[in-house]
């Protein structure tokens, strides 16, 4: 049996994703999801929900890579009413327009980083760290 962080990542990663994290899951799991998942049409948690099928099979590559993204989305998701907090202003100002959800108004903000307030400043940069690691 794989890891209890595998099934958090599978889930996490059924409900949101990070693009860039995505990126990474799919190449790190490129091999599994060919042998298991080929006709899984991808959206809406469907290849993790297929994975997660196939739990006792899949690689140690994959399942670390889950873990690692389970790991980076719990710490995202505990910082997230923070970082609104601070970025409220930010957001009314530069994001108005932006539909919450799928990252938009982290990109949002990162695009306007040079026009935030300076804590707002912080909290994205912050956050472009985590993400890239």
């Amino acid at each position: 049996m794989k890891s209890v962080f595998f099934t958090a990542g599978l889930l996490v990663a059924t409900l949101s994703i990070a693009p860039a994290s995505a990126q990474g899951m799919l190449e790190n799991c490129n091999q599994d999801l060919q042998t298991f998942c080929a006709d899984v049409t991808p959206g809406n948690g469907r290849l993790a929900a297929c994975l997660y099928a196939h739990e006792d099979k899949v690689s140690d590559q994959c399942v670390g890579t889950f873990e690692d993204f389970a790991l980076q989305m719990s710490w995202l998701n505990s910082q997230i009413d923070e970082a609104i907090n601070i970025c409220i202003g930010d957001i009314h100002t530069h994001c108005q327009d932006v539909k919450p959800g799928e990252g938009r108004l982290f990109m949002c903000l990162n695009t306007n980083k040079e026009k935030l307030s300076g804590e707002c400043q912080n909290v994205v940069t912050k956050f472009e760290e985590r993400l890239a690691n």
